[in-house]
């Protein structure tokens, strides 16, 4: 994205593709003076390497929104709640 958001602000980002769906992405951003068209080109390859890395390891039936729930992966059908420590 160029500023299409945030005036001043520039991104761009990479899905992270697990067992044949997208779980997350990988995700840079910042202030244009900082974040160059050019430069958000040349970082492009190593953002999708990066996803394509992840989605190797990534466990399965587990999205990147279940990390910041607490929830542990399907299991039985089921969600189950991690407990809380």
């Amino acid at each position: 994205m160029d500023e299409e958001l945030v005036q001043g602000g520039r991104a761009a980002a990479a899905p992270i593709v697990a067992g044949g769906r997208v779980v997350g992405a990988v995700a840079v951003s910042g202030p244009t003076f900082r974040l160059s068209l050019a430069k958000l080109h040349r970082i492009a390859p190593r953002m999708r390497r990066a996803a394509a890395e992840l989605g190797v390891v990534w466990p399965p039936r587990v999205t990147a929104r279940d990390f910041g729930l607490r929830v542990r992966p399907v299991t039985n059908g089921r969600r189950a709640r991690a407990s809380t420590p």
